[in-house]
């Protein structure tokens, strides 16, 4: 099969908005923790549970064993900067208590990514590092093979053809 090419910016126009973010955090001493099922699982509990309550949307994710990305959209007027400790707060906590361990343990490092995205551009970049992620770090071969991933929903919503990510998106290339 041949590759599918990479959507042009044109394409993400309508999927972006203001007050989009990008988080990214990574595991206590880069174990890997979301490996299992049960644990991955437990992120989107979590965020699930905490967007009723905080008002914002899960735009688009990926959870690999030591990190994950999250792509959020705050409600107008809201940061994100409460969302993401909240969030993490609770993983912990939910966590330890799934593993049958004292709350004490850390989940996460103290050191954590949340970057505004300003325009279209920086979204697309962003959307496309998030569902190719798991094929930069060997995980799979193909986008569309991990299971914790937005990838799909995105197929659905017509941005990306089953395909796209089977080779290094244009937009990742000096990255």
């Amino acid at each position: 099969m041949n590759p599918i090419p990479d959507p042009a910016t044109a394409a993400y126009v309508p999927f972006f908005a203001d007050g989009l973010t990008l988080v990214t955090c990574w595991t206590a001493n880069g174990e890997a923790i979301l490996k299992q099922r049960a644990t991955a699982h437990l992120v989107l509990s979590v965020l699930a549970k905490l967007q009723r309550e905080k008002r914002f949307e899960l735009t688009a994710y990926v959870i690999l064993p030591d990190h994950v990305h999250l792509l959020l959209q705050a409600a107008p007027g809201k940061g994100m900067a409460s969302v993401v400790e909240t969030f993490l707060h609770r993983y912990q906590r939910d966590y330890a208590q799934l593993m049958g361990i004292p709350e004490a343990l850390e989940v996460w490092v103290h050191r954590r990514k949340v970057e505004r995205l300003a325009d279209v551009d920086a979204f697309a970049a962003a959307l496309d590092m998030i569902h190719y992620d798991p094929v930069l770090h060997g995980h799979v071969e193909r986008p569309e093979a991990w299971a914790f991933s937005s990838y799909e929903q995105w197929i659905d919503r017509e941005l990306y053809k089953l395909g796209w990510g089977w080779r290094k998106p244009a937009r990742l290339q000096g990255g």
